[in-house]
């Protein structure tokens, strides 16, 4: 298997993501107060989340829970449900079998929906404050990091759609 151009596109991903970090570090610099509250750690007055003022650490920790258990279920979404999706019913070459109907047009419709309810909730944690940027990555890399793994050590296997 012939993996340059990932390997490439992997490091110029690299390079670009040093490149931003760098730029809003230096641009940072610049910033006023009220634009430098983005850049703020922890609960404080200034985290808002939905309209709700993070400013205590039990509030900050429900916070960093559920970044944390929704990471968990959009890589079930991103790496089982929507690939079962992709291979298995929009693959125009593949068998459907009559019996999978009903649980396709489910999943079709919880990751339809699921993707835009993370999504709304998502945004408003990402941009709320840089911390919850971090945790949201540092969650969302735990999480494709186990599932790198379980395909990694799992081989093929001939297994019936549903």
């Amino acid at each position: 298997m012939d993996t340059r151009l990932q390997k490439r596109v992997s490091q110029c991903i690299i390079i670009w993501m040093l490149t931003v970090t760098i730029s809003l570090s230096y641009l940072s610099h610049y910033a006023s107060d009220a634009q430098k509250t983005f850049y703020q750690f922890g609960p404080n007055a200034h985290l808002m989340i939905l309209g709700f003022q993070i400013d205590t650490y039990g509030k900050y920790v429900a916070v960093v829970s559920y970044s944390f258990i929704n990471s968990m279920v959009r890589t079930l979404h991103s790496s089982f449900l929507h690939p079962w999706l992709i291979n298995h019913i929009q693959d125009e070459t593949k068998e459907k079998p009559h019996s999978i109907r009903s649980f396709a047009y489910e999943v079709t419709f919880v990751t339809t929906i699921y993707v835009w309810f993370d999504w709304f909730i998502y945004m408003n944690i990402l941009l709320s404050q840089i911390d919850m940027m971090i945790i949201e990555m540092i969650a969302d890399v735990i999480m494709s990091s186990t599932t790198t793994y379980y395909y990694l050590k799992t081989g093929p296997e001939t297994t019936p759609l549903v």
